[in-house]
């Protein structure tokens, strides 16, 4: 047995696994004797705690059994059946990733611990459940938000609390009748919330965006018009490009038209690099049916499970009588939290101090990548904390994939989020929020050295 104490896997979990192991390939069999808790630990050189904690978990298991005064012996698991070791071993899989370079994954050390735990301080028991609509000082406070920093317009009841992009189309799909009607998504475009209404049943029409300021041609030539429209236009998810006004006055004049609900994920918007920021749909015209969606979770912690949408006053009634029916399902203490970072400021202040950080490994990450002759074209860097990564023509993105997965590294393909693959245009969609920038060029390096991208070594 070999224990890494520079893993992130505490000991104990490695030693549980690791018996686990032993005990599935046979090297152990039932009743076979282990070694006194003393022993392992002096063996090992782990605290004795740790090797009692393992036997314990163990135990309650059925892995092994002991004896007062007989000792420890290894049991029979699964009633003594014979134990599937290709089925056992996903669960003694650790340290899966040492490199995430998914577009989701963030950095949590970037939060101050101080602020954080400050935000739960002063968090007291409900005397009732909460509001459906969510935490009346979390809605003041992100109504502020909204006019300060995306020049929205809007009162506090007009904000209603989700915990996601995907329970808000949810509710919005139960509020405006979307069941068997037509929805247009980008393509490529948000992959879990296309699924999601699909699942529903919501009909999903792609909405090509290869050429950005052709949106608006092909909505008007949507015939009828979807009933809603589904866009991130500060920073389209996963292409990475940004709306320009014009297209994004177009798309609010056609909609107001028609009547069509746009929704309006404002992904990435805080995060932009040496660009001024892009006005909210939602800003443009006001009483235009547009509902605007944001999040804590790329902000600042995805654990949090707190989104917000803000609905215009035409659309509100159906909205909230849907969440009310639903009820809260957003934490209270995580709404006051989010409400107390807003209001001391510290979540403005967070934004400015980890916006110049990933500023930094976009620079890396870029660098790395421009020196590597696998990569055709980089795109996607006015903001956001992804790009988009061409791979030249012949590389076999999917094979790419699976070979990154095994040395280590999780990583993204364009296909996942396109309503048809494409396999003669590959790319990978690279996210650099989670790692700083030593380890940023290490996992560029390892994901060099896959056998399909040998034949682009550098000599």
């Amino acid at each position: 047995m070999s224990l890494d104490r520079a893993s992130s896997v505490p000991l104990r979990a490695q030693l549980v696994h690791q018996l686990k192991a032993a005990i599935a390939d046979e090297v152990l069999v039932a009743d076979d004797p282990l070694p006194s808790t003393r022993a392992l630990a002096a063996v090992l050189s782990i605290s004795r705690g740790t090797a009692v904690a393992a036997y314990l978990e163990l135990e309650g298991e059925g892995w092994i059994h002991s004896t007062h005064g007989a000792g420890t012996f290894v049991g029979k698991p699964f009633g003594g059946l014979a134990v599937d070791a290709s089925a056992v071993r996903p669960i003694m899989e650790f340290d899966a990733y040492r490199f995430e370079l998914v577009p989701s994954a963030m950095d949590p050390d970037l939060v101050i611990r101080e602020n954080w735990r400050s935000a739960w301080r002063w968090n007291t028991p409900a005397a009732a459940a909460i509001d459906g609509a969510g935490d009346n000082e979390l809605r003041r406070q992100l109504a502020a938000y909204l006019a300060s920093s995306r020049g929205v317009p809007c009162e506090a009841r007009e904000v209603v609390i989700c915990t996601s992009s995907t329970e808000a189309v949810t509710i919005l799909a139960l509020a405006l009748g979307w069941i068997g009607q037509a929805v247009a998504m980008e393509d490529p475009g948000y992959r879990t919330v296309r699924l999601l209404l699909q699942r529903i049943g919501v009909h999903v029409v792609p909405l090509p965006v290869d050429r950005p300021a052709e949106v608006v041609t092909r909505l008007r030539e949507m015939d009828p018009p979807p009933v809603g429209v589904y866009l991130t236009p500060a920073h389209q998810f996963p292409m990475g490009f940004r709306y320009d006004d014009t297209t994004r006055a177009h798309v609010v004049e056609w909609a107001a038209q028609t009547g069509t609900v746009l929704v309006e994920d404002d992904y990435d918007s805080e995060f932009r690099y040496g660009i001024p920021p892009v006005a909210a749909l939602a800003s443009i015209d006001p009483r235009a049916p547009v509902i605007h969606l944001g999040s804590a979770a790329k902000i600042l912690d995805p654990g949090l499970r707190v989104g917000y949408m803000r609905v215009p006053r035409s659309l509100l009634d159906e909205v909230r009588e849907i969440r009310w029916g639903l009820g809260s399902t957003v934490n209270n203490g995580a709404q006051k939290a989010l409400a107390h970072y807003l209001r001391t400021g510290d979540l403005a202040r967070h934004v400015t101090r980890v916006r110049r950080i990933y500023a930094d490994r976009r620079r890396v990450l870029v660098d790395e990548l421009t020196r590597r002759q696998w990569v055709r074209a980089i795109r996607g860097l006015d903001a956001g904390l992804f790009l988009v990564a061409e791979l030249q023509p012949d590389i076999d993105a999917e094979e790419l994939l699976v070979e990154a997965d095994l040395a280590g590294i999780n990583v993204e393909t364009l296909d996942k989020h396109r309503m048809v693959p494409d396999p003669t245009s590959p790319a990978l969609v690279l996210g650099y929020a989670r790692h700083p920038a030593m380890q940023l060029r290490a996992a560029v390096a390892r994901l060099s050295e896959c056998e399909v991208l040998r034949p682009y070594a550098s000599p």
